[in-house]
């Protein structure tokens, strides 16, 4: 089985592999009877490509194979021509006689006789429809594109992406992250996110949370703070922290909450990871558990590795005892962020 996906939506592209994935391989798979070439780096390796393709799964009755910007890589190149593998039992006459075959030529016979076995895909970011390469690829496949959504189909799709993630959003919030954010689906998911973390569970998300913290902080990378948080660099937290308070134009009040809630989701995410790291559980599996973009739960289980499970509960009950403090008006969680970084980055 083959399929060929492209477009710019790198958001659903990532989505439909996860999806075929999950449809593809039993959970205790994917460590076995899953690859991911990338053909935009310099140690691709056809030969490892077609190798890794034609094993016999492992723990599947499928071994899933992905490869990115193959065709691009074709379409684009002039590839050296290489002599066509012979038999043993050839004559030199008929060895001879054997044409050379380029990669390309290589890897379309490849297609032609993968084992029944072998589920390919084929993503490409850009493809040139008029190459040589993608026609021969779509006599064996019908190509699926995928483009962000713009207009009314963008605030359609945050509505089903938001109901999806069990995110409560109002109408008008919609068409204002729709403005905000473009149709950049990784960018507006990342905001659902944080937006969500800020309203707090089975609350609402608004146009004026919308207007306090996504214009407000477009620029300031929240990210970098809990980054370095992870990686217990107290130095560099202190300073993203303070380059957020000089750059926000929100209230006092707003901004620290923003950025606790930010806090309390990393805590959540790496306590998540090292309990199912010390089960020798997957980066997969942690993304299917928290619906998270695979790349974001690898960081996770890395940065989880700093922690022990001790420092993680600690901090956990820190954060539940600030919140409760902070909601009942007997501490200024302001005054206490800096103490918090203090405490997260603690050795």
């Amino acid at each position: 089985m083959i399929y060929l996906f492209y477009g710019e939506d790198t958001f659903s592209l990532q989505k439909k592999i996860d999806t075929l994935r999950k449809e593809t391989l039993p959970l205790e798979a994917w460590d076995f009877s899953f690859s991911r070439f990338d053909a935009s780096h310099n140690s691709f390796n056809l030969d490892e490509l077609i190798n890794t393709a034609e094993s016999y799964p492992f723990m599947s009755e499928k071994r899933l194979v992905v490869v990115s910007d193959l065709l691009a890589k074709f379409g684009k190149s002039s590839e050296p021509k290489v002599p066509k593998p012979t038999s043993r039992g050839k004559k030199k006459s008929e060895q001879v006689a054997n044409t050379a075959l380029t990669p390309k030529e290589r890897f379309v016979n490849f297609l032609g006789n993968m084992p029944e076995t072998t589920v390919l895909v084929i993503v490409e970011r850009k493809i040139g429809k008029t190459d040589e390469i993608f026609k021969e690829i779509e006599k064996l496949v019908t190509p699926v594109e995928c483009m962000p959504p713009i207009g009314l189909n963008l605030e359609k799709w945050i509505n089903e992406h938001a109901k999806a993630d069990k995110i409560k959003i109002h109408p008008a919030a919609v068409t204002l992250l729709a403005q905000y954010m473009g149709n950049d689906l990784c960018r507006i998911d990342n905001e659902l996110q944080k937006l969500a973390a800020y309203a707090g569970e089975s609350q609402t998300v608004t146009a004026e949370m919308i207007e306090k913290l996504s214009v407000a902080t477009t620029d300031t990378p929240v990210y970098k703070l809990t980054e370095a948080l992870g990686k217990k660099n107290l130095k560099d937290a202190l300073t993203q922290l303070n380059r957020m308070r000089s750059e926000t134009t929100l209230p006092r009040v707003d901004f620290t909450r923003y950025v606790f809630s930010s806090i309390c989701k990393q805590v959540f995410e790496l306590v998540q990871a090292r309990e199912m790291g010390t089960q020798r559980r997957s980066a997969a599996e942690l993304a299917t558990h928290l619906k998270m973009h695979p790349y974001r739960a690898k960081i996770a289980l890395e940065l989880s590795r700093n922690f022990t499970p001790a420092h993680l509960d600690a901090l956990y009950n820190r954060l539940t005892e600030l919140d409760y403090a902070d909601k009942k008006g007997r501490a200024d969680l302001s005054a206490q962020l800096d103490l918090l970084l203090s405490e997260f980055c603690a050795r």
